[in-house]
């Protein structure tokens, strides 16, 4: 029988009064009360009384999330205003040669002076070399929240031929281990990224291959007829690589391993290093082979990522100071890499995830399992969470929505399903993180890029994902259109898309 578990059931806000505001939702809210009550407190009359209700009934619908968007009316006024200043700066393009770019009077004037796109924001790296030769990058990310460390390693698969359906979840299961393993107080990695790049293959050497080494007399019509089924397979035939970036906070007890290492560059290299190593020994379980890229190898990859034209495994000449590709954002809906590549992305939200059980590999069909082949880029980031906070989020949580579920109860209020399926949710949470139990929290993070070379393809791509993402039981993917400038680094494998 297959191993099954709960991915959803987060579909509804747990926050004061519901809404599921951000933070900048709730200090807007608050500025509106504010001056509705100073008016109502100030001048004591009917009229500012009448203002004051006014404009505390205007601040809460306009703060206030709703819809299939699930964002307020003034976030998503925020948001379309922000692309437009961004387009009108210059900012949401990148041109590595500096055309194009524009730096205007309010900003300071290296602002025009980018050798990445704007999402990348302020990233240093540095190489550590290893003692039998070769060498791994690791990247310094300065982040408003805190800065962080990552490192990125390619991983082949769990290797093995035809296998029983129990033997096919023993990479899932050895996933679950090693992100347990990363998930307690004392590790040094919080954040673990895990993506699959998904191109079609092209068959095209492979027909000149065997077209060399036909044997003479061989009749023409077998010959036609093998042409004619590969060029079949070559519309769903498709190549897989699988990447994980490792994310480390700048802290305290980092800085101190660094220090017995010498401090600088050198110590913090070498403390990220001896994580890295004991991560690498976790994970040659559930997967059959673990490398750690150097910083030409990490280019490469991030070179290709962008723009699909590229050999993922052609290292040679490029580094992270030219892997940036020139990219097009002014469109509210896409982004055009080097005048070529349209790209778009999306992000999951949990409560279009399916509240029902699903079988442990359902999200392996966003990789795999589509009718065409098409180029995408799935990226899960892990927030590890150790258990006894996740343990006390969960009892949080079951206690406000065993809360709701009474008092909805209580008034013969008609429940849609939702607060069912958050009680469902977090009291299996509950269950699962009990003490003595070996579970740990986990905050996840999907996002999805499609690209395609014309318009048409990209709706093609954008249909046949969606599909995909329905059979995993995902109803609706939520695309980041006005922040899809901004969205593309999200399937970089730089260990961004939740807080650190």
């Amino acid at each position: 029988m297959s191993r099954m578990v709960y991915l959803g059931g987060e579909v509804r806000s747990r926050a004061l009064f519901r809404g599921d505001r951000h933070v900048l939702e709730w200090a807007g809210l608050a500025g509106f009360m504010a001056l509705a009550l100073g008016l109502v407190v100030v001048f004591r009359h009917p009229v500012a009384i009448g203002a004051g209700i006014l404009l505390a009934a205007a601040g809460w619908w306009m703060f206030t999330p709703r819809g299939d968007a699930h964002q307020s009316w003034a976030a998503a006024t925020a948001r379309t205003w922000y692309h437009r200043w961004r387009n009108a700066t210059g900012l949401s393009s990148y041109h590595p040669d500096g055309e194009g770019a524009m730096t205007p009077w309010w900003l300071p004037a290296t602002a025009g002076e980018r050798n990445a796109p704007l999402a990348v924001g302020e990233v240093r790296w540095f190489d550590v070399e290893f003692r039998g030769g070769g060498s791994m990058v690791v990247f310094r990310h300065a982040m408003p929240d805190t800065d962080y460390f990552s490192v990125v390693l390619e991983v082949t698969g769990s290797i093995g031929a035809v296998r029983a359906e129990r033997d096919d979840e023993r990479p899932y299961v050895g996933w679950g281990e090693f992100l347990t393993s990363q998930a307690t107080e004392r590790s040094a990695i919080t954040v673990v990224q895990e993506i699959a790049h998904v191109v079609p293959a092209d068959i095209e050497d492979h027909l000149v291959f065997i077209g060399s080494r036909i044997p003479e007399g061989t009749p023409e019509v077998l010959q036609r007829s093998y042409a004619d089924l590969a060029g079949q397979l070559n519309t769903r035939s498709e190549q897989h690589r699988t990447y994980l970036a490792l994310g480390l906070p700048s802290t305290d007890r980092l800085w101190k391993t660094a220090s017995r290492y010498g401090g600088g560059d050198t110590g913090i290299g070498i403390a990220v290093f001896k994580e890295v190593q004991k991560a690498v020994k976790k994970l040659r379980g559930p997967f059959g082979g673990v490398r750690v890229l150097d910083e030409a190898r990490a280019a490469a990859l991030i070179r290709a990522l962008q723009d699909p034209g590229f050999d993922i495994d052609q290292s040679d000449g490029v580094t992270l100071a030219t892997c940036w590709q020139a990219s097009d954002g002014t469109h509210p809906e896409r982004v055009v890499v080097n005048g070529t590549w349209l790209t778009r992305t999306a992000t999951v939200q949990g409560r279009k995830i399916s509240t029902e059980a699903l079988p442990v590999q359902a999200l392996s069909r966003l990789v795999s399992g589509g009718e065409d082949s098409f180029i995408r880029t799935i990226s899960a980031v892990h927030k590890l969470v150790p258990a006894a906070r996740a343990r006390g989020t969960a009892q949080e949580d079951v206690t406000v929505d065993t809360g709701e579920t009474n008092a909805g109860a209580g008034k013969g209020r008609i429940d849609d399903g939702s607060a069912a399926a958050s009680l469902s949710g977090s009291t299996a949470r509950l269950n699962d993180l009990k003490v003595g139990s070996p579970y740990h929290g986990v905050n996840l993070a999907l996002y999805i890029t499609v690209k395609a070379r014309t318009e048409a393809g990209l709706e093609d791509a954008v249909s046949a994902m969606e599909a995909m993402a329905n059979a995993a039981g995902i109803s609706e993917l939520s695309w980041m259109d006005e922040r899809q400038d901004l969205a593309m680094i999200t399937t970089l494998p730089l260990a961004r898309g939740v807080k650190q």
